[in-house]
């Protein structure tokens, strides 16, 4: 029973790494395994010594082969705890643990190297102890940077191989100690397990499921929401020459709120592609969170839909209650629709070639009237929505946040096309939505250069917008074979740049609007 699925027990591992049976140490595991057998646990013990585990790797192919290094393996898969008790040899750990590590904790197994060259851990959903003894007081150690023996596995080989918040106890100095002291040692050895084999406490639990959710918002894709409602109250700042902070930061909450229902709604959508696409990148359509067992189907659900009726409830206060312009729950409920509507049925418009065109239409005007509403009064609404030069100034916007979906699209290709996703960069090609996307940001320049012919921006701002989009066009051009590696480092640098062009089309002229408060009325 490998994978542990058929049973509630918690599974712990404990890698034993000590030649002597009469050690402080094989003491301290004794005890530890007692503490754990005073709960329901399921414990399986590795001790390397006394199964004459061969810790020198000489050959990787060879190795992966081998019958023990196989059940290693399965034995940290079955894992959900690793505790490794040994102790501390030359302010390192003994060089039998080390060649576990070398044999056992293998590349692809472990961890990966994507495309970009970096490394990514792959037993995120474990964690890991480490109990170790040294002659050197502890004190000591810590102000001389002695506990860097354990530190650096944990650093250097637990957290690259995805068990984060890794931890380690050392009992010493050993050199010295007393009978009582070991003894006392060994008490708070057995404590140790005792506290490790019972359920996890809720705080724990929040916390991962916390972290996990938070990464699943996509914070970094959210930026298109804030920059589209910032220029919006900048705007709306800039025709009645005052500045409601209030106002801006209840419109940048309600659009958290239906970017987190589109995040958790596309997390849901592309589950099955998640679970083959070996290209993923932050930029990606999904985070691959639910394939690797971080998060479930039903928190993504209960949150897309719980978001979803704050983000338009809350509008619907502001518009029914505080009297509010109608327009600021209609464009949030488009904005929520298209985004929505971008992974599930009816239309899954992402799945048809549409859904960068969903975004287009979503990610400028819709939210920028969000910050407008929330910043001046009906009257003042009616205004600039009723003036061309906001549409003109959302039409950036809206471009580059197409481009930069289409470039996401291109590390996706493959998993998208075997799951029968028929996205942009499926239809057209890869190479033909690099193409596509330097052709839509070279349009946003032209927009920008419209806006000082029409004096809606100066020559200086227009150059600052501009210069970011014109080297993303520059690197596209001269990299067009760069879909060949759609996670590689070229790749994944062509997308953050076109993102930090998104947000630039936006915040450009948004400061620009504050800068000049009180000197410029582009709306009357």
């Amino acid at each position: 029973m490998d994978s542990g699925k058929e049973t509630n027990t918690k599974r712990i591992l404990i890698v034993y790494s000590h030649p002597k049976e009469n050690s402080l140490n094989h003491g301290i595991k004794e005890a530890v395994i007692k503490g754990l057998k005073k709960s329901n646990v399921e414990v399986r013990v590795q001790d390397l010594y006394k199964e004459k585990f061969d810790p020198l790797l000489y050959d990787r192919e060879e190795n992966d082969k081998d019958k023990v290094t196989i059940q290693m393996k399965k034995n940290v898969r079955w894992a959900e705890w690793i505790v490794f008790i040994a102790p501390m040899w030359w302010a390192t750990v003994p060089a039998m643990l080390k060649g576990y590590f070398d044999r056992v904790f293998t590349e692809d197994f472990s961890f990966k190297y994507n495309q970009a060259g970096m490394p990514e851990g792959l037993l995120e959903n474990k964690k890991a102890l480490l109990i170790g003894t040294c002659d050197t007081p502890p004190l000591i150690l810590k102000l001389s940077g002695g506990t860097m023996g354990f530190k650096s596995i944990i650093k250097r080989v637990l957290k690259l191989c995805g068990l984060k918040d890794s931890k380690f106890t050392l009992f010493g100095s050993v050199l010295n100690s007393t009978e009582q002291k070991r003894n006392k040692w060994i008490e708070r050895a057995e404590k140790i397990g005792e506290k490790l084999g019972k359920p996890e406490s809720a705080l724990p639990i929040i916390k991962q499921n916390l972290v996990s959710i938070i990464k699943a918002v996509r914070l970094q894709l959210y930026s298109f929401v804030f920059c589209s409602v910032l220029l919006g109250a900048a705007i709306g700042a800039s025709i009645s020459s005052g500045f409601s902070w209030p106002g801006l930061l209840l419109a940048a909450f309600i659009g958290l709120l239906a970017h987190t229902a589109v995040s958790f709604s596309n997390e849901i959508a592309d589950e099955s592609i998640d679970k083959i696409n070996l290209n993923r990148t932050m930029f990606s359509g999904g985070t691959g969170l639910m394939a690797k067992g971080l998060i479930t189907k039903n928190v993504l659900n209960l949150g897309w839909i719980i978001s979803s009726v704050l983000a338009l409830v809350i509008p619907a206060i502001m518009v029914f209650l505080f009297q509010f312009h109608w327009l600021l729950i209609f464009s949030l409920a488009l904005a929520l629709f298209l985004g929505l509507e971008y992974s599930f049925p009816p239309f899954r418009l992402s799945r048809i070639s549409f859904g960068e065109v969903a975004a287009f239409l979503a990610y400028g005007a819709p939210l920028m009237i969000v910050g407008v509403t929330l910043q001046v009064d009906k009257a003042v609404v009616n205004l600039i929505i009723a003036n061309y030069r906001f549409y003109l100034l959302a039409l950036p916007v809206s471009l580059s946040v197409f481009a930069t979906l289409c470039l996401t699209q291109i590390p996706d290709t493959d998993a998208d096309k075997k799951n029968g996703k028929k996205s942009i960069s499926v239809i057209l090609g890869p190479k033909s939505v690099l193409i596509l996307s330097a052709i839509v940001l070279l349009i946003c320049v032209f927009f920008f250069i419209s806006f000082v012919l029409l004096k809606i921006l100066t020559l200086k701002y227009f150059l600052i917008a501009s210069i970011l989009p014109v080297l993303t066009v520059v690197i596209i051009l001269t990299n067009l074979d760069a879909y060949k590696i759609p996670a590689g480092m070229t790749m994944i640098n062509i997308m953050g740049m076109s993102v930090t062009s998104t947000v630039l089309c936006a915040v450009v002229p948004a400061v620009y609007f504050f800068n000049n408060l009180n000197r410029i009325n582009l709306f009357k």
